[in-house]
Order: structure tokens, then sequence, then C-alpha cells
């Protein structure tokens, strides 16, 4: 399989920078794999590869891009198979023709392992991300309480870190206890406006609650931790798309910031109690190496999860 992977328009270290697929290019003059969202809007790239049988992309941005562009659907067309982080956004377009495949977001665990080894967890809890809503403002309110990490991009009074390099993040993980997540993006009316361009878009389920601002999404930190052997702790959602790559007993829900602290101070106090379901997690999440996802899609597998 040929692999072709333009980096533009994404963050610089961003977790798909690790899959090193290129390794994996092989020429192939009939199969190509496009990976990074700009190849899918390239028409020259597309003009040039047009004639092979099999045109394959790597959809990371779903359905975060349907808040922001008019061309999520048509710039895709010209594939022939589209694996996405989102199941949702795959049913709903698979009722016309099944092309989309749902895939967890993969991960270089091999890589991870060969980089860093395991660490003493001497945090407590991690936060990663921006901060853009109260709800999660609530969580960062919170973190002081305990020995804690908080990494975003952005400038924050309780950050401990600030735009880090995805390796030095991987070692915060490794050495801490608990990671908390919610795996849903919030949107606004401009977002909203953008999402209702689309024909029969209310027919996503990942479309069901715009009126709460939120659309889901599958956040790549779920499946770094996982790696990291650090326990998931995770929003409870309207849509809970967790449950579509993880088993009940691979992480913990919360609900309220009142059950996340209850959460927090028991796992701490306890951590041995935990330690399955850190274990079970992990087993779990070497299916989604980045090695054994895009063997799968070479092989044609379309059960790559």
């Amino acid at each position: 399989m040929k692999v072709i992977h333009d980096k533009t328009g994404e963050y610089p270290d961003a977790l798909n920078n690790y899959y090193f697929y290129n390794l994996y290019n092989d020429n192939s003059q009939e199969e190509i794999l496009f990976q990074g969202y700009n190849t899918s809007i390239n028409e020259n790239l597309k003009l040039k590869y047009k004639d092979y049988k099999r045109k394959i992309y790597l959809n990371l941005e779903a359905p975060c891009a349907f808040t922001s562009t008019s061309n999520a659907i048509s710039s895709q067309e010209y594939f022939d198979k589209i694996y996405t982080i989102c199941p949702y956004t795959a049913d709903w377009l698979n009722k016309d023709k099944k092309k989309y495949f749902p895939i967890a977001f993969p991960m270089n665990i091999k890589y991870l392992n060969s980089v860093i080894k395991d660490e003493n967890k001497m945090f407590d809890v991690i936060y990663q991300g921006n901060i853009t809503n109260q709800e999660q403002e609530n969580i960062i309110n919170l973190l002081p309480e305990f020995k804690y990490i908080f990494t975003t991009l952005q400038t924050h009074r309780l950050q401990t870190h600030f735009n880090i390099p995805t390796i030095s993040k991987w070692k915060l993980l490794k050495q801490s206890k608990i990671n908390i997540t919610i795996n849903a993006c919030p949107i606004n009316d401009y977002h909203v406006n953008n999402i209702k361009t689309y024909k029969n878009w209310n027919d996503n389920i990942a479309f069901s609650n715009l009126q709460d601002y939120y659309i889901p999404q599958f956040k790549s930190r779920v499946i770094e931790a996982a790696a990291c052997k650090t326990l998931n702790l995770i929003k409870y959602d309207t849509w809970n798309v967790m449950e579509y790559w993880f088993n009940k007993d691979e992480f913990i829900y919360w609900k309220s910031i009142e059950e996340l602290k209850k959460l927090i101070i028991d796992i701490t106090l306890n951590y041995n109690n935990y330690t399955s379901i850190i274990d079970k997690a992990y087993n779990k999440v070497l299916n989604y190496d980045s090695e054994v996802i895009f063997n799968k899609i070479k092989d044609r597998d379309e059960r790559v999860a």
C-alpha cells in the first residue's frame, strides 16, 4: 500500500504524526492510504492518484469537521473506504453506500513503550486540554485538592504545563494514577449553523442534541491514558461513545463534580483496588495500536475495531 501523509493543517505534534505509516509505504500502484485532513481536500493529489483501484482515507476529524466546513462529505466522495473515529457519522453516511468504517483512535503503543518505560505513579490526577466552558472549569478548580497535572495549550491560572511535546505528556500520563476526560466537544451557534447546512443532518445521532451545544468526540487522550496504564474517569453523557471501544469494566463513569471528587479520593487512597480495571483497559488498547490498525486496513478487514 502506498501512503501519503500531509501534516499541514493539523497540530504540529499531533498523535497521528507518531504512526510512522511512511515506513509501511511499499509504493503500490493499486492501493493508497491518504493520511492527514489536507489530503482529503487536495484536488491535485486526488487527480494524481485517481486511477488507483483502492483509495482509502484515515478520517480522524469526524464529527467535528461538520462544525466548520461545508465539504465534509463531498471531499470524501473520491475515496473507496473511509476509516473514521465517529461511529455515528459512519452509520449516517452508510445509508447511501457502505464505505465508512469506525475505528478507535489509533496510537503507536510500541513506540510509546520504546521511548518511555513504566513510571512510578507520583501524581494523583491529570487533565489535558483547553478550557472552553464552565463544566471544564469546574474540573480544573477541583484539581488543587490533589497532586495534579494540568497541561493545556492556553494560559490558565492553575496550569502546571503549557504546550508540552507529546512524548513529555506521555511521561506525565505514566506518572499519573487518574485521567479525567469528557468525550464531547463544546460547540456554539456558528458550529450549529454549519452542521445544519448538511442534508439530513438530523439523521446523524452525533447531532441529536445540538440544543445542548455538545457533540460527541472520542478523545485520543483516552487511548493515550489507557496505553500509559492510567485509569480513565469518563464523564457520562448522551452518547457514551466510550462504550463503542471499551467495556464498562475498563473505565469508570462520573456524572457530577461531587461524584468525581469522591472517586479521585477513593482511588488515591485505595489505588490497588483499581489496578484490574487499568490492566483490562491496557490489554484492550493494544488492539488499537497504529500498526495493528494499519495491517487490518491493508488486509481489508472491515472489523478494524
